[in-house]
């Protein structure tokens, strides 16, 4: 449960990749854990406040890979980021 903790803290500060190479794992099993707890914790998420939204979209590299990122514009807070390819 610890090395979970570890894996979600990194994640949020850097890459899954740079992040999978400090712990000595995988990216493939980085994202297992990803995709395990980030369900989770949106369920939790009370967005019942929620009456101004930004949305904002930029790529990683030119023409792929987008990620579109939506704020609270009330409370200056991140309520999601969702990514999608080209």
């Amino acid at each position: 449960m610890l090395f979970e903790a570890l894996i979600m803290t990194l994640v949020r500060e850097m890459p899954v990749l740079t992040a999978a190479r400090i712990v000595g794992e995988t990216d493939k099993l980085l994202w297992r854990v990803i995709d395990h707890y980030v369900p989770e914790a949106r369920a939790a998420v009370d967005m019942a406040n929620v009456h101004a939204v930004g949305v904002d979209e930029t790529s990683s590299r030119h023409g792929h890979d987008y990620i579109t990122l939506f704020v609270d514009l009330n409370a200056h807070a991140g309520i999601d980021g969702s990514s999608h390819g080209r």
